[in-house]
């Protein structure tokens, strides 16, 4: 292993270790008297899309193609969608989903809705990723094989992402990731712990050369 790789390494375990811990999460839920039917399939379906957010993390950290892009992009882009409209519904229709986001209880309902939305923000970023960073050297590769990218176009296709979008996407994601681990410190709640994670691990990756 080379000191390159040492990141990459580190940053697949932290991400298998949240997917392990939601799937888990989402087994256990339920097993008190207090929440409801509603809103454990809705606690549940959270935890099941965190955990795909936290697999594709660990498939997106390496620069090889292990699950096909255009897989990763459907599956991130229902995951957008599904905590879209978790933002977007009446609190009663995830009432035990986003109480976890570390704010004022006076703004729970408010908190909770921009939880759902980071959280959209991170399937989208990853959506984009696979489309520009990941996906770039797989369109170079078939265009190439098939002899059907002229000089000019190659150098528009070769064109990377703005480095300035990406340094500013990294530090959103790391910058929040601090109230989330301020709020697992504060409250001893691993799920807080797992969110920071995913979001300053999400950061972090954008970063990788």
């Amino acid at each position: 292993m080379t000191s390159a790789e040492l990141p990459r390494v580190a940053l697949t375990a932290v991400f298998v270790l949240v997917a392990a811990w939601f799937v888990a999460a989402s087994v256990r839920r339920g097993e008190g008297p207090t929440e409801t039917s509603p809103a454990r399939g809705t606690g549940r379906a959270c935890d099941v899309a965190h955990a795909l957010m936290a697999v594709g993390m660990a498939v997106m950290v390496w620069p090889w193609e292990v699950v096909p892009s255009w897989l990763q992009g459907m599956a991130f882009a229902v995951v957008t969608l599904w905590f879209l409209m978790l933002a977007a519904a009446p609190e009663a229709a995830h009432r035990a989903v986003a109480g976890d986001h570390p704010m004022d209880a006076a703004m729970r309902g408010t908190a909770r809705r921009l939880a759902n939305l980071h959280h959209a923000s991170m399937a989208v970023a990853m959506t984009w990723m696979v489309v520009t960073l990941h996906g770039h050297g797989e369109r170079m590769v078939m265009m190439s094989h098939h002899g059907a990218l002229s000089t000019a176009s190659a150098g528009l296709v070769a064109l990377p992402p703005p480095r300035a979008a990406v340094m500013a996407l990294a530090g959103y994601f790391v910058l929040a990731a601090v109230p989330w681990l301020a709020g697992a410190v504060r409250r001893r709640r691993t799920h807080r712990l797992c969110h920071a994670a995913l979001s300053a691990g999400m950061g972090l990756m954008l970063l990788l050369p």
